[in-house]
């Protein structure tokens, strides 16, 4: 279940954006996102390899391997000019 604070946010994303959440913990946000038909797929992100491992078991539990892209890195490092992101969620 996503919390009240992260559900807040979903009202500012639009479903052609192209995201990446920077610090993605458990990825239980983005997981929300793509289930709820809000975005399409996006790109995932974390500088801890634990997080991001915990992330990434939750994407595979809801099946999302296809729509959500996991990365191991610092803030936009991750990031190539192919991404072509234009929202960033911190």
């Amino acid at each position: 279940m996503l919390s009240k604070r992260l559900q807040s946010l979903t009202k500012y994303i639009k479903s052609d954006d192209k995201l990446i959440d920077i610090g993605c913990d458990h990825a239980l946000l983005d997981i929300y996102l793509v289930k709820s038909d809000i975005i399409n797929n996006m790109i995932v992100s974390d500088v801890h390899e634990n997080a991001l491992q915990a992330g990434i078991a939750n994407i595979r539990l809801n099946k999302l391997t296809n729509k959500i892209d996991t990365r191991l890195g610092n803030g936009l490092n991750v990031l190539s000019d192919e991404d072509d992101i234009d929202t960033i969620f911190p």
